[in-house]
């Protein structure tokens, strides 16, 4: 049936990103577009607010890698935008509520349990932050103004058109498409199809009956092909290998027993494999932290300003940029750390202005360093942090005392407020990251420095440093470890595919040991890629052309494709191959040249994502003003099946 419609927007993608853009729309309608009718459809084959990533159908086992305090779908007074800010609850605040009786609880007895112990510093159960999620999309949608009819379509967006008329044709699987003013993307991280190596290791496994698990999301893997007590060879130790881990133990009846002094048992079930897990550095990401600062961070950047080196115009990493990647996470380091330990004002303003005044490494530094920290062991040590096994060779026993004693090392930092100053590193790769990533900053490094040691080596240690598991996976792993069930392979891992043992085979630099097996798992989400994205819909418009991935061109014909969506960074407009941005096709979140990488919406922290959404959902309503007023009367029309 054939509607009249004053304007209308299709959102593809229904997870976090794509209904906080809903509520920043909705926010901004009173203002930009007051009484006119909007219908906004929002587009997903998974539940809206939870998404594929939060949907409430996986396994119990996997938790939020962030504490609940750290997720909201809501503005509060930190974010600086000039859409209003709209307040609602975050995560642990609506678990009160429901404990309060002021929302339904989930009917899943699990999940209700959960609620009852839920407070900010609490890891969920991934199953109840998709609870959390689906109410806040109930609470958005019913804050929407009577001017904005919301159509949730659980169907898979296949392509969109440019019509005569400019407005956009949305192609769907299993319904008619639907014409609308203007298309956001919001797909989220995307599945790639396999790399030429993952598509050769994937051929080696279907011709010998091997079991290879290319990258992908954890919870979309069927496990259930591996066998009790075989072996699983698992390449990356970060929040994958954790995942992976509780699936093939606690999800197959497994269980930790605490023992007196706080450290864990692990009891087997006997359905579990035996699990041999290495990584580029051999060691699990740092744990999460129980304490938060002691004093404000400081202010960055401070040493390693894109804009300032850009000037040059000559720039070469090892000499212009390494020492400054050091200094400025340095930096941010020692200025947490001498105002944790009590520095007079006139002290620290001392140590701030001689440190700037002295080069990385120099014996300047290195005289004032310990000058202000006569223990070496709380110096920031940037060599231990990125390469903690260095050159260290160890038989194989010994190797995994020496990881299980630097997990237990690692803990005993996270939950010790003393060593607060380790959370300012994060902050300092953080900043290096986004200065080095920034376009002018792109625009005058070598690409092949962007590829190797920003993009591979910085955002490697960005997840090392800030992207871990909760404490109580780490005691776990100890746990596994001495129970046999995990073992460490070490550094600089490699695999390969072994014709005469018809088996997947895989060792490290750190040990002599070897280990064969007929299932690999790769640890880790698939990479960010336009031209090889699973996805149909951008498949179909990277192939005309009319979105482009980011790619750095280099001397002698060179050149680093980083594969992510180019978008306008000041509104999210997509790019065509041509350089030009759509005036009515936008894109938003991680994949893209946004800038934007986090998966929560943390409250307090004056949001990226949401500063973002609602810069985009302004740009999108005052375009279809514009549109209506140069229209002449003429409406969108939806059809539907």
């Amino acid at each position: 049936m054939d509607r009249e419609l004053s304007s209308s927007i299709a959102i593809v993608g229904a997870g976090t990103r794509g209904v906080s853009l809903v509520e920043r729309i909705g926010a901004n309608v009173p203002e930009l577009l007051p009484g006119q009718h909007i219908d906004l459809y929002l587009i997903d084959p998974y539940p809206a607010g939870p998404g594929r990533v939060w949907r409430v159908d996986q396994p119990p086992v996997l938790q939020a890698n962030s504490i609940a305090g750290n997720l909201t779908m809501f503005t509060d007074n930190s974010v600086v935008c000039e859409g209003p800010i709209c307040p609602g609850l975050s995560f642990p605040e609506w678990a009160e509520a429901v404990r309060s009786g002021l929302y339904d609880a989930p009917e899943d007895p699990e999940l209700i349990a959960e609620v009852k112990e839920l407070g900010e510093w609490s890891y969920a159960s991934r199953r109840l932050v998709s609870a959390y999620l689906t109410w806040a999309f109930a609470e958005i949608r019913d804050r929407l103004p009577l001017s904005v009819a919301l159509h949730v379509i659980e169907d898979k967006a296949v392509d969109v058109a440019d019509l005569p008329t400019g407005q956009q044709s949305v192609m769907l699987t299993n319904h008619a498409p639907i014409v609308v003013d203007a298309v956001v993307l919001a797909v989220g991280h995307l599945d790639a199809r396999l790399a030429t190596r993952e598509a050769a290791l994937q051929d080696f496994a279907e011709e010998r009956d091997l079991f290879y698990v290319p990258p992908a999301y954890s919870a979309d893997v069927n496990l259930c092909t591996v066998e009790p007590r075989e072996t699983v060879i698992i390449r990356g130790l970060g929040l994958a290998f954790i995942d992976f881990t509780a699936m093939l133990t606690e999800g197959r009846g497994g269980s930790f027993r605490e023992r007196a002094d706080g450290s864990l048992d692990y009891i087997p079930s006997g359905s579990e494999p035996v699990i041999v897990a290495g990584s580029r550095r051999g060691v699990p990401h740092h744990g999460k932290p129980n304490y938060r600062l002691t004093s404000p961070p400081a202010d960055l950047p401070r040493f390693l300003a894109a804009e300032e080196l850009a000037t040059s115009a000559s720039l070469n990493y090892d000499r212009d940029v390494a020492p400054l990647v050091v200094k400025e996470i340095a930096w941010a380091y020692y200025h947490e750390y001498l105002h944790q330990h009590g520095i007079e004002p006139a002290a620290l303003d001392d140590f701030a202005a001689r440190f700037a005044g002295a080069a990385w490494g120099s014996s300047k530094m290195r005289a004032l360093i310990a000058e202000f920290v006569p223990d070496p062991r709380e110096r920031f040590d940037f060599d231990a942090v990125v390469r903690p096994l260095s050159d260290q060779s160890f038989e194989p026993e010994q190797l995994q005392d020496w990881v299980r004693g630097y997990i237990r090392g690692d803990l005993s930092r996270r939950l010790d407020r003393r060593y607060a100053a380790d959370l300012c590193i994060v902050h300092g790769v953080e900043s290096v990251l986004e200065q080095l990533t920034d376009e002018v900053m792109l625009s005058h490094l070598d690409p092949q420095d962007v590829q190797d040691r920003v993009d591979a080596q910085l955002a490697s240690l960005a997840k090392q440093v800030g992207s871990g598991p909760p404490a109580t996976r780490l005691r776990q792993l100890i746990a596994l470890s001495e129970a046999g069930i995990v073992r460490f392979l070490g550094a600089g891992m490699w695999v390969e595919a072994d014709p005469a043992t018809g088996l997947f085979r895989a060792g490290s630099a750190s040990s002599p040991e070897t280990v064969t097996a007929r299932t690999l798992i790769e640890g880790r989400l698939p990479d960010a890629t336009v031209s090889r994205s699973a996805d149909e819909l951008v498949r179909a418009l990277h192939n005309r052309g009319e979105l482009a991935e980011q790619v750095l061109p280099g001397p002698g014909n060179r050149s680093y494709v980083r594969g992510q969506l180019l978008v306008n960074r000041s509104d999210g407009r997509v790019l065509s191959a041509a350089g030009t941005a759509h005036s009515r096709r936008y894109a938003l979140g991680s994949y893209t040249t946004s800038g934007a990488q986090a998966a929560f919406i943390f409250p307090g922290r004056n949001s990226l994502i949401l500063r973002q959404n609602d810069v985009t959902a302004r740009q999108l309503l005052k375009g279809l003003a514009d549109q209506g007023s140069t229209a002449n009367g003429e409406r969108a029309v939806m059809v539907n099946s």
